[in-house]
């Protein structure tokens, strides 16, 4: 990586050329990195397109529509909790989800590991 320093004391026709030359970039990009440009898996994108459009027949997303009668009881069931405990029950519920994120991952690297994610176009073909 290269940097160039810009002098502060110059006239100002060398000052605008100055700048020009600050503005260059002489580093590089180095594409071979799976972790910096990670591959799209193939049957991810096709899963992607099957769940939008089964979405788009259902009128309203989950989140969206009113509260049934759980979702009330829990609103009053937090509603009336003191502060530490309810702090507990956030806690766990971070907790819970960054587990669950965790696994998702383990399960998206066997998967990639063991190839279910590209299409095999042999079985197409036969």
């Amino acid at each position: 990586m290269y940097y160039i320093i810009c002098p502060a004391e110059k006239t100002m026709p060398e000052l605008d050329q100055q700048k020009q030359q600050c503005l260059v970039a002489m580093e590089t990009l180095d594409r071979s990195s799976p972790e910096l440009w990670p591959e799209p898996m193939p049957g991810m994108s096709g899963f992607a397109q099957h769940i939008r459009a089964s979405s788009a027949t259902d009128k309203q997303p989950s989140w969206k529509q009113p509260p049934d009668a759980h979702d009330m009881l829990l609103v009053q069931r937090y509603s009336q909790m003191p502060l530490p405990p309810l702090l507990d029950e956030l806690k766990s519920l971070y907790d819970f989800a960054y587990n669950l994120g965790l696994e998702e991952s383990k399960e998206m690297t066997r998967g990639k590991y063991l190839n279910i994610f590209t299409r095999n176009t042999n079985k197409a073909s036969e």
